[in-house]
């Protein structure tokens, strides 16, 4: 008779062993299914949550591993840009704005692992809503995209203006014109 009674509670002993030792060699979609879930114990379904939460936690450090690296090359970019063109540089003024393109491009790359830092500890995204115009940002960038020598045109109206993080609304454009110029034969519209 204690055998009879005690078998539900060794299946899902056994069960919430086998899952543990699946999520510990790398399966982290082990889930306790079959009889041992039909019993509605408590361990069984914390065991399921932790799994569930185990499972989107990693999915998370992924996605933030390639947004990361992703983000981080739009400045770094800038930064190599602005070099290649401070050598060019025939005056000392050219010299001097090459070097404030390489400060801002800097600037930027600073504001972002700060954003990235503060995400990371608090969950909040870090995300500063200004106005921003439009036509002022397109300017900006088309001073500091390395184009490969395609023209650029834009047309947008000159008092457009947009609640967004400036900064991140400009490494989204820099890498839309980044990526244009690799396939443009000679304009980037």
């Amino acid at each position: 008779v204690i055998g009879f009674l005690i078998r539900p509670i060794a299946i899902q002993f056994q069960s919430i062993a086998r899952g543990a030792v699946a999520i510990s060699s790398g399966d982290f979609s082990a889930r306790i299914t079959g009889p041992a879930a039909r019993y509605g114990d408590s361990a069984v379904t914390a065991f399921n949550l932790m799994a569930d939460r185990t499972e989107k936690l990693l999915k998370e450090k992924v996605e933030l591993l390639q947004m990361v690296s992703h983000e981080i090359r739009t400045p770094l970019s800038r930064i190599h840009f602005a070099v290649e063109l401070f050598e060019s540089a025939a005056t000392p003024e050219l010299k001097s704005q090459r070097i404030g393109e390489m400060i801002d491009a800097a600037d930027d790359l600073d504001r972002l692992v700060n954003d990235l830092l503060k995400y990371v500890r608090s969950g909040e995204s870090g995300v500063e809503k200004e106005p921003v115009n439009i036509a002022d940002l397109i300017f900006d960038i088309d001073r500091v995209t390395n184009t490969s020598g395609k023209r650029i045109s834009v047309e947008v109206e000159s008092d457009a203006v947009v609640q967004c993080d400036r900064v991140l609304l400009k490494s989204a454009v820099v890498n839309l014109v980044g990526n244009a110029s690799r396939f443009a034969k000679e304009e980037i519209s």
